[in-house]
């Protein structure tokens, strides 16, 4: 499996007339099954979303990413918010 950014773009009226964006972290086997994938995100289908990008993330600053499987279907994310970010040295 591979770790892939996909860069989504999407219309909200109840926020404005602008295409808004955001990035979804998501693991497939390759390129090609990313469609199949978000699909699956309530959200994406919800917010009728499209695919502007992708990225195929395989090594980060010098350190090679490695995926290994824990909860099928799961995430976990860790966020930082701005006044955590401020206050660290």
């Amino acid at each position: 499996m591979k770790l892939f950014i996909i860069h989504v773009g999407y219309y909200d009226d109840e926020i404005g007339i602008y295409e808004l964006h955001t990035n979804f972290f998501i693991v497939a086997a390759n390129v090609s099954d990313i469609k199949k994938v978000i699909k699956k995100k309530d959200i994406f289908m919800k917010k009728n979303m499209h695919i502007d990008a992708v990225q195929e993330i395989e090594v980060v600053d010098g350190y090679k990413i490695t995926l290994i499987e824990d909860q099928p279907y799961a995430t976990k994310l860790i966020s930082y918010d701005y006044t955590q970010m401020k206050q660290l040295d």
